[in-house]
C-alpha cells in the first residue's frame, strides 16, 4: 500500500464550508493535496490553495492531523483551519474539479464527503 500526506485548507465563513468536488469523484473534500518531495507541509497547503481555488492563505493553524486508509493508499492527512486569506476563492483548476460550494456546518451531514471531511470538522475549535 502506498503511504501519502496530504493537506486540506478548511474554510469557513459565517459557519459556512467551502467544499470542492472533483469531475472524476462523487463526493465533496477540502481544497488541498499531496505533499510533494521536498516540500514541507505548509509550503504544500501553500501550493494546492494557491492552484485549486486561487488564493494565498495568511494565516492558519493545524487543527488535526488523521492517519487513515483510502482508495489502496495510506494516507497522512493535516488539516489547517485558514483563518485569512488574500483573493476570492473560484475554481481555478477547471480541468480537474467541477463544482465549489459553500455549505453550512449544519447540513454537511446532507451531502456525501470524503472520509476525511467530518472527522477533520469535528476537532473544530
Amino acid at each position: 500500500m502506498k503511504a501519502i500526506t496530504i493537506v486540506d485548507g478548511i474554510i469557513i465563513k459565517n459557519n459556512i464550508l467551502l467544499l470542492l468536488k472533483k469531475h472524476s469523484k462523487d463526493y465533496y473534500e477540502f481544497p488541498g493535496g499531496k505533499v510533494q518531495e521536498g516540500e514541507s507541509i505548509t509550503q504544500c497547503l501553500q501550493r494546492e490553495l494557491s492552484e485549486e481555488i486561487g488564493i494565498i492563505p495568511v494565516k492558519y493553524k493545524e487543527i488535526k492531523t488523521l492517519e487513515l486508509e483510502f482508495e489502496n493508499k495510506k494516507i497522512t492527512d493535516h488539516g489547517f483551519l485558514i483563518e485569512k486569506y488574500s483573493g476570492a476563492p473560484e475554481i481555478a483548476e477547471k480541468e480537474t474539479f467541477e463544482k465549489l460550494i459553500w455549505i453550512s456546518l449544519k447540513d454537511i451531514d446532507t451531502i456525501k464527503t470524503a472520509p476525511n471531511v467530518k472527522p477533520i470538522l469535528r476537532q473544530l475549535p
